[in-house]
């Protein structure tokens, strides 16, 4: 289990944090959150990792 919602890109894990938590501001590199943004961006990563691609290429189109 991965904590999307919790965790900040600096690799912090916000354990205090509360459902009714909206945003928060990480105490560890002041970068400030909003919850539902983070998550998605951890999903996304955490499935990349997960697939040994850790970062994606963008490919231009050819027509």
């Amino acid at each position: 289990f991965e904590a999307s919602s919790k965790t900040c890109s600096c690799g912090y894990v916000n354990q205090e944090l509360k459902l009714s938590d909206e945003k928060w501001t990480c105490p560890k590199c002041g970068k400030t959150h909003d919850r539902d943004l983070l998550a998605s961006q951890n999903i996304k990563k955490f499935a990349l990792v997960g697939l040994g691609r850790p970062e994606l290429t963008l490919v231009e189109s050819s027509q």
